[in-house]
């Protein structure tokens, strides 16, 4: 009598909800790097990683094509939330110490603050050295998703020759 093997069934829907994950968790660990002063666009690269890696975990198999797409998104969107909340934290540091000495956080006049400086050309100019650095490591982390992609597609080519 032959023994089956348990099928392992790919789940892709689990591996993209799970790979949501990243948002928050990337949002934070930049927040929290970014107020100790280190470079936080390494979670940039983190977010891209970690993307996959939740993918990969929750749908037990390789990103396929389609797959891909979703994850560059997911990475970008957490890329960016990311960035916008290191400089929400700024903007609440300076609206807490230097404009309103205690303020709410979710108070209208801190957002309104937040609403009149993310438009300010200056201070965006102020931050491109950390967009151009977090865009690098984000790129360097989806590299890898392209790399893993080519190679899975490679190693199925191989399987039919």
């Amino acid at each position: 009598m032959s023994e089956s093997l348990p099928i392992q069934k790919h789940n892709v829907v689990r591996g993209r909800l799970l790979a949501l994950l990243v948002i928050p968790v990337g949002i934070a660990l930049w927040v929290l790097l970014w107020s100790w002063g280190f470079m936080s666009a390494l979670v940039a690269f983190a977010i891209a990683y970690g993307a996959i890696w939740l993918f990969k975990l929750g749908a037990k198999t390789q990103p396929s094509r389609t797959d891909v797409y979703y994850l560059l998104a997911v990475i970008a969107v957490g890329v960016v939330a990311a960035f916008l909340g290191g400089m929400i934290s700024d903007a609440w540091n300076v609206w807490s110490t230097e404009v309103a000495s205690g303020a709410e956080f979710f108070g209208v006049d801190f957002w309104s603050f937040v609403g009149q400086n993310i438009t300010n050309g200056d201070l965006w100019k102020s931050y491109m050295t950390d967009i151009l650095i977090a865009i690098v490591f984000a790129a360097l982390g989806a590299g890898v998703l392209v790399k893993d992609l080519l190679q899975a597609n490679r190693d199925d080519t191989s399987k039919l020759a």
